[in-house]
């Protein structure tokens, strides 16, 4: 039997899934590996880290498909965007990849604001400027660190260095272009010459830019021993982690919208026009040429319940996540006047403000942790809400049922809230959809054994569905507007004075070790 391999490189780990040639789920395999924060603000790894956590799961897979007498028909891989990772002409990374959560070029994404203009970068890529975008994030390399940036051959994602390293081929999809921003042109799937000439940028630094479902190499001798995977095996380009989670959903029809609720949030719409909604993240669609999926990205939601956990729960061994899940379960709608706003990594969509930082409003001595629990899974919903507020308004179509995938959808609590707040039906999905299946699916089209992605689709079913509560949702709607959307724009100067001074006094400190 033939089988198919997809791999995810998270921020957090690997995953891998194998798939029958009929779209049937069989095999996973999970590995983890962590980031590095060497100052505040910054996020980075070393590429050799992602290596290994690649060969590790594909490894495994590999080896359950020889135990079943079967072939890997294909490859793909997903997995965090955007980064940055320069390797040279041996294809060393000389570099740690820049993350996504990162957030060092707030001078450079300034810059860009004043000398080009978020209007001009808008009309391009239909993205805004922010430290997220990987040009951003190379153009902090450029300024900050010129020998490294004169030494690199070319500038790479994660995902696509582990491309590399399995098939010697250099390239990015377009969904992957569509996060490094800035220079992409978004209608015509290029690398603009003359936005890298305003920014200073080598273009020819650029990887060349294929399709998600375009075979760019096969698996080498090489990487045998340390991969388990035979010469060979064709390797599709794949896609960023959130844009494969939606193949694996089955989205496939204008309308259709899936949020994946991690770490951060990725809610992406489907759809067929150009007049794209701003102070989105906008990328061409897998698998539609003509199309293009616009997403909501709040950066840090499920996060801040995490850091919950993290700092209140740390001594709780098993069932932290039941526990404040429970407890939360017990507060009111709208945690009793305490309103989270989750900017403890900055925020991207709508506001896309790098010096923006978590706030907790409302503490009082009638609060508990319950309280705070509560906020933290609401401050996912209004973080979604206020992004739905800007997509709606551009006119994008957007069916009634939000479909939610990711750990954090497994909260019963979280999808009523999302409900309530959103005022859409909340739809849970089971089956297997995740970055590795949906990049596993990719695989499929790209070497032909599926003729779309309607497999996908028909191999999900509907563990709940939640309607909307009009009186809650009222509530809501009450915190959102006269609270929730007034607290950046009051704090936005506060926000930029305090990640100043904090920066300064770190340089302070650090001058006297």
């Amino acid at each position: 039997m033939k089988y198919l391999l997809g791999v995810d490189i998270g921020t957090s780990g690997a995953r891998s899934a194998v798939l029958t040639e009929e779209g049937d789920f069989v095999k996973s395999a999970y590995t983890t590996h962590t980031y590095n924060i060497p100052n505040p603000g910054w996020a980075e790894q070393e590429a050799d880290v992602y290596w290994e956590s690649f060969c590790e799961v594909a490894k495994e897979a590999a080896e359950w498909v020889e135990e079943q007498n079967g072939e890997l028909a294909g490859l793909s891989i997903s997995g965090l965007t955007p980064d940055v990772l320069p390797i040279n002409k041996k294809g060393e990374a000389i570099y740690p990849a820049i993350l996504w959560l990162d957030r060092r070029g707030t001078d450079e994404d300034e810059w860009i604001r004043k000398n080009i203009g978020e209007e001009k970068v808008f009309e391009l890529s239909a993205n805004t400027v922010d430290p997220y975008y990987g040009l951003v994030e190379l153009l902090w390399l450029k300024n900050k660190e010129p020998e490294i940036y004169k030494k690199a051959y070319k500038f790479l994602n994660v995902k696509d260095y582990v491309a590399y390293k399995v098939t010697g081929e250099i390239t990015m999809d377009y969904t992957q272009a569509g996060c490094t921003g800035i220079g992409f042109d978004i209608r015509n799937k290029r690398w603009d010459p003359e936005m890298f000439n305003k920014l200073g940028l080598d273009i020819e630094k650029m990887p060349m830019l294929v399709e998600c479902e375009q075979v760019i190499g096969h698996t080498q001798p090489e990487i045998e021993e340390a991969t388990g995977l035979e010469p060979g095996i064709p390797v599709v380009a794949g896609a960023g982690d959130a844009m494969a989670s939606m193949m694996a959903a089955g989205i496939s029809e204008v309308g259709e919208n899936v949020v994946a609720l991690g770490t951060s949030a990725v809610w992406g719409f489907l759809g067929e026009s150009d007049e794209f909604a701003k102070n989105m993240l906008v990328t061409p669609a897998v698998g539609y040429k003509d199309m293009y999926l616009t997403s909501a990205a709040p950066a840090f939601t499920g996060g801040v319940f995490k850091w919950m956990r993290d700092e209140i729960m740390k001594d709780v061994e098993d069932g932290a996540y039941d526990t404040m899940n429970e407890e939360a379960a017990k507060i009111n709608p709208g945690a009793d006047g305490l309103i989270t706003l989750p900017y403890f990594a900055g925020e991207r969509s709508p506001v896309w403000d790098a010096r923006a930082r978590g706030v907790v409003l409302g503490l009082s001595t009638d609060h508990t942790r319950a309280q705070l629990f509560r906020s933290g899974l609401e401050a996912v919903a209004f973080a979604l809400l206020d992004s739905l507020k800007y997509i709606r308004e551009s006119g994008t179509e957007i069916s009634d049922d939000m479909v939610v995938t990711g750990g954090m959808a497994k909260s019963k609590l979280l999808r009523e809230i999302l409900a309530n707040a959103l005022n859409m039906n909340v739809i849970y999905i089971g089956g297997n959809v995740s970055a590795e299946v949906g990049v596993a699916y990719i695989a499929g089209r790209g070497v032909g054994i599926f003729d779309s992605y309607e497999v996908a689709k028909d191999k999900l079913e509907v563990i709940d569905k939640i309607e909307p509560d009009p009186e809650i949702n009222e509530i809501y709607e009450d915190y959102y507007e006269k609270v929730y959307k007034k607290m950046h724009p009051a704090l936005e100067e506060i926000f930029a004075d305090n990640y100043d001074i904090r920066a300064k006094v770190d340089k302070i400190m650090e001058a006297r070790k």
